[in-house]
Parts: structure tokens; sequence; C-alpha cells
């Protein structure tokens, strides 16, 4: 006995595998690679925010190697610090 797929998921399936397909190709194209690297060197257009909160927050991984670096450097308050690099501050905001 065979099993009989519904209409309506055979409806959604095809559409789906056709989006999922599309969606990988985009992925793979220069053109949206060289827009994602732009979002994160300058976030612009609708989206842009999005890449900024997540750049501007850092994950719990980085928030722990700044305060190991923070007791490595034994920073006290009337020290003078500048972090050089990239990326939004996050290391002066959490111990500057």
């Amino acid at each position: 006995m065979g099993s009989r797929v519904p209409t309506w998921l055979r409806a959604f399936v095809g559409p789906l595998f056709v989006f999922a397909a599309t969606a990988v190709a985009v992925v793979r194209s220069q053109r949206f690679k060289d827009w994602l690297i732009g979002q994160y060197s300058a976030p612009h257009g609708r989206l842009g925010w999005v890449f900024a909160e997540v750049m501007a927050h850092p994950n719990r991984h980085f928030r722990d190697i700044h305060t190991r670096i923070a007791d490595l450097l034994e920073l006290k308050p009337d020290d003078r610090l500048i972090e050089v690099g990239c990326g939004p501050g996050a290391f002066l905001d959490q111990h500057g």
C-alpha cells in the first residue's frame, strides 16, 4: 500500500523547494556576499539596524574574554585605556 500525500501538502512542498533552492542560490552569489560584508562594515538600509544591534552587543563569550583581559591588565580607576581594532568598542563599554 502506497501512502497518499494530501493535496494541500503537495501544494505546499513544491513552492517550499523552489524557495529553498532560490535562497541557496542567493546566499552563494557574490552580490549577496558583498552586501553582507558591507552591512558589517557600515550597516545601512532596511536591515542595517539588525546588524548594528548584533555588533553592539557582544555575546557572553566575548564578555568573559574581556573580563579576563581586564584582569590580566590589572586596570585601575585612574588608568587610561584605548581600544584599537575593529568593533563597536564593547571592551571600553565594559571596562573603560
